[in-house]
């Protein structure tokens, strides 16, 4: 297994792009040869009707159009497209879309981030500043909304805030998902998948009429199996192996041409058996030093970078239930719509944290959280009685949102450090001892929350019960008027008001009866008169908090042609304030503040050659008004969320697909993103070297301030790059050949720290298509160059984070085949 080095992913990439080219390069070369060999013969104008792309139709605007005509950055991909490329969660959705990342380390855990705007933390009240909509319906948990895809029409990417038009306000963008609805005519699929890593999918869904021309209903499924790539060293097992089921049913009623009724019920689960991550070194050798913690044996970069040597595995897994039931009436002035959501969900997760066989540090948690929304909106007919003679186009709604959950935090600790150079005896602790013996305690201490900034022994569980109810009240419109045939100018406005209760309940219990349960931090201390201190130990808080924001959006939109379109737009975005649920004192539950993004983007869309050449170009700057960002508490060493007070973010995106001959696509992107804290500092470790200097009274930690370094968890480049080829035989079935590319700069965390090195994956098919398109086989090689990567690590607070991190590393070179069975129209 190869060793990631500081530079070795350059070196990789350089690998991946060459075998990309060789694919396309042959991809080139062989449709004219098997076309000159079939001797067909193409008329100019078949040729040219065969090379022009098509058009998606999207409803970004809660409209109909085309992505073309939508003055907003938005990708739209369709349920064959991510099919063919293997993509079959939410997170997949990373590698093919522009400015995109998703995270996916810890299921409730995800991190989904566009253009920079994403999650601060883990905790309940802690809102992704990216918006995941399931067929119109708003999905506020993470763990949720990295669902399964299957059965689906087609997703959208809208990239910047859309607050005019979507119900929950997205200040990054918004993940819209769109299922397959029932129609009026039998019809389905039936789909296998084997592969290495014992790969097993199956997905099937039917539909068809109930009553004829009045209800029609539609059923699918899903299930997914893998071993997981990992090994634990220590129980010999196997690791992060996933089991996945999904099921869906849908009914469409149309009582009437004017009324339509859809209702949308699901339920889902997945299990994880195991939790591993591993340990990466950038300087070979170097263990993963943690102070005031662990014991040795300290963990250290594995020859094979896919194992562990955790004393137990560790698990994950979610289930999660929703129903969505629209309405909508057709008038002659527009259409009104009412969109009602009911979502639940409980999760769990179990991680050995300290990376060794021996049991030291646990992280757990329970969830369970239950969500409801109702949504109604107006949007205008473009030849109604409304919309003055065809110039005017508006959408006006009312938003509710209510959201209650309860998430249990568990941090088990059984550790200490084998030399401690505090002197906490001022404050009543007994003086520092060289030892670790857990047996032989000779003091008694008052059990309290565990901290970084502890005494040599902790041996307790700290628990943080977070509670909260969340009500969201919003009115939104935006209004487009045709200045010209040409030129159009568009103005919308939101009004957002939202409430959290919060509740948090902080205690610490000790591992065994009468065992020691040191685990008082000094910021547990108060002094309660001259000299003398008190222990303040576990606490219980209620927090409420009310914010309220207006929140405009103005384009300016120019038809130069049939096929190009122009468009200037400014949006401003707005994401509410939270709580920190894990706080080792109570002056950390204190609420952080909302986050403010304007969004100033100009945009062109262009389709030139006849339509054979498709370019999608868009310009950005964004300016960050209480960014929310995770930082470190200089006392206990907890991670909370706080505000960065002015960041900014400045890109450019590309997007582009290409049809120089039929049968052949090419396709590719490019998002360049440079943020960067223009007023910003944060706790960070006092090492000396790559170790803490612990020979400093009190936690290690300095403030830095990070004025003018980059953003958190942003590669300042991500591009793709793909091309597939059919080739019709001459029976009528076709062949296909494709590949494509995901490139991804480095990434950094708090304090400028790398999070992940940059890489580039290729994956590659082919395939063969009946003559009637009912059967279907692809074989598939995913990370073909075996590329060994990591798309997010960690560097804790409180080690050497300058050179080891902990990561979850991507599957390595898997293949397989996939089988599949359309029938109907």
């Amino acid at each position: 297994m190869r060793q990631i080095q500081p530079n070795s992913a350059r070196g990789v990439s350089r690998g991946n792009v060459c075998g990309l080219l060789a694919i396309l390069a042959l991809g080139a070369a062989f449709p004219p040869l098997a076309w000159a060999q079939s001797g067909a013969a193409e008329t100019p104008q078949a040729s040219a009707a065969d090379r022009q792309i098509s058009d998606i139709v999207v409803t970004a605007e809660r409209r109909q159009s085309t992505v073309q005509d939508t003055p907003i950055a938005i990708s739209a991909f369709e349920g064959a497209q991510l099919e063919r490329q293997g993509i079959v969660a939410v997170e997949g959705l990373s590698r093919i879309a522009p400015g995109l990342q998703i995270y996916s380390e810890a299921i409730n855990n995800e991190e989904f981030i566009i253009r920079g705007i994403g999650k601060s933390n883990e905790d309940l009240t802690t809102d992704s500043g990216v918006a995941v909509y399931l067929n119109d319906a708003y999905i506020p948990q993470s763990g949720e909304a990295n669902a399964a895809l299957f059965d689906i029409e087609r997703v959208e990417v809208l990239r910047g805030p859309q607050g005019t038009l979507y119900g929950k306000n997205a200040v990054g963008g918004v993940i819209n998902i769109i299922t397959r609805k029932p129609t009026d005519e039998i019809e389905g699929y039936m789909l296998g998948e084997l592969g290495s890593i014992g790969r097993r999918q199956f997905e099937a869904a039917v539909g068809g009429p109930v009553i004829e021309d009045k209800l029609s209903a539609r059923i699918a499924g899903f299930s997914l199996h893998t071993d997981g790539a990992y090994r634990n060293l220590t129980t010999g097992n196997r690791a992060n192996g996933v089991d996945s089921q999904a099921l869906r049913g849908s009914l469409r009623f149309t009582p009437s041409a004017d009324w339509e009724i859809n209702l949308v019920v699901d339920y889902s689960k997945v299990d994880q058996a195991g939790v591993l991550k591993s340990v990466v070194t950038d300087i070979p050798g170097s263990p993963l030093v943690v102070a005031d913690f662990f014991r040795p044996p300290y963990p250290y970069q594995e020859a094979n970078l896919r194992t562990g040597r955790s004393d137990f595995e560790g698990d994950q897994g979610i289930r999660q239930w929703g129903a969505v039931l629209r309405i909508d009436h057709n008038a002659d002035a527009g259409t009104a719509t009412i969109v009602s959501s009911y979502r639940g969900e409980r999760s769990y997760s179990s991680e050995d944290i300290d990376r060794t066989a021996s049991m030291q540090s646990v992280i757990s948690s329970n969830q369970k959280t239950w969500a409801t929304s109702h949504e109604f909106r107006f949007v205008s007919d473009d030849d109604g009685a409304l919309a003055a003679g065809g110039r005017l186009h508006w959408t006006a709604g009312l938003y509710w949102f209510h959201e209650e959950g309860w998430r249990n935090q568990g941090l088990f600790g059984r550790v200490c450090a084998p030399i401690v150079y505090q002197d906490y005896t001022e404050f009543g602790f007994p003086p520092p001892r060289p030892d670790c013996d857990f047996d032989n305690v000779d003091y008694a201490s008052p059990a309290g929350l565990v901290g970084p900034g502890t005494p040599d022994h902790q041996d307790a569980t700290a628990n943080f019960l977070q509670r909260v109810n969340t009500d969201s009240i919003a009115a939104f419109g935006e209004v487009k008027f045709d200045v010209t045939d040409r030129l159009s100018i568009s103005a919308g406005l939101r009004y957002t008001r939202e409430n959290k209760q919060f509740d948090l309940d902080a205690t610490s219990t000790p591992n065994n009866p009468g065992s020691d349960d040191f685990t008082i931090s000094i910021s547990d201390f108060v002094e309660v008169s001259p000299g003398v201190f008190e222990a303040r130990g576990p606490y219980s808080v209620r927090r409420d908090k009310t914010w309220s924001k207006l929140t405009p959006k103005f384009v300016l939109e120019y038809e130069a042609s049939q096929d190009l379109h122009a468009y200037a737009s400014y949006a401003r975005g707005f994401k509410s304030g939270g709580f920190n649920g894990q706080a080792d004192k109570i002056e950390d539950t204190l609420p952080f503040n909302p986050e403010v993004a304007d969004n100033f983007e100009v945009g062109l869309k262009a389709d030139l050659f006849d339509r054979s050449l498709r370019i999608n170009t868009s310009a950005f700057y964004i300016l960050f008004d209480d960014l929310q960002v995770g930082g470190v508490d200089p006392i206990t060493g907890a991670i909370i969320t706080n505000n960065a007070a002015e960041s900014e973010i400045k890109g450019l995106e590309i997007e582009a697909l290409a049809r120089p001959f039929p049968g052949l696509s090419v396709n590719g992107s490019l998002s360049l993103l440079d943020g960067e804290f223009k007023d910003y500092a944060i706790y960070i470790p006092h090492t000396v070297g790559d170790v803490p200097d612990l020979t400093i009274p009190g936690p290690p930690f300095i403030l830095q301030d990070l004025s003018g370094a980059r953003i958190s968890y942003v590669p300042k480049y991500t591009a793709t790059l793909g091309a597939e080829y059919e080739h019709r035989l001459g029976d009528g079935s076709s062949l296909r050949l494709g590949a494509n590319a995901t490139f991804k700069g480095n990434t950094v965390q708090r304090a400028s720290v790398i999070r992940s090195r940059a890489y580039a994956v290729v994956d590659a098919h082919v395939g063969w298509t009946s003559p009637n398109n009912n059967w279907s086989i692809t074989g598939w090689v995913r990370n073909l160059t075996d590329e060994v990567y990591y798309p997010g690590g960690a560097a804790l607070p409180d080690f050497n984070p300058d050179t080891n991190r902990v990561a979850l590393l991507a599957d390595p070179r898997t293949y397989g085949a996939t089988v599949k069975f359309s029938f109907g129209p």
